[in-house]
């Protein structure tokens, strides 16, 4: 299946089945609000997501890491970093350390 399908699908199921019966256009920009924090439909506009304007298809999609660190008493324990998933299609992840420094002993630059 390729990415513009799979973005169709997924779009479609964040359309309100009115906005698609009756083709209501304001109805569906407003329901792509959602998606245009990491899309655009400018061609060649990448943000975290593909542009969507531009007619392209992709072989991969980038997965996105981000790093956090929560000291908190109800936070990770020291040494046991935690995953949480994010975003609509899995595609990004949160690792939660228990502290600023242990991100950079969890970075290595090497490939597996």
């Amino acid at each position: 299946m390729s990415i513009h399908r799979l973005f169709a699908a997924l779009g479609a199921l964040c359309v309100p089945a009115a906005a698609l019966a009756t083709g209501d256009a304001a109805r569906g920009a407003q329901a792509f609000r959602t998606c245009a924090a990491c899309h655009s439909l400018a061609v060649g506009e990448h943000r975290t997501g593909p542009s969507l304007g531009d007619g392209e298809s992709y072989p991969y999609w980038e997965f996105n890491l981000r790093f956090k660190s929560d000291s908190c008493p109800q936070g990770p324990r020291q040494g046991e970093p935690v995953i949480l998933g994010t975003g609509m299609g899995g595609d990004r992840a949160q690792v939660v350390f228990a502290a600023p420094g242990e991100i950079s002993t969890f970075i290595r630059t090497e490939c597996r």
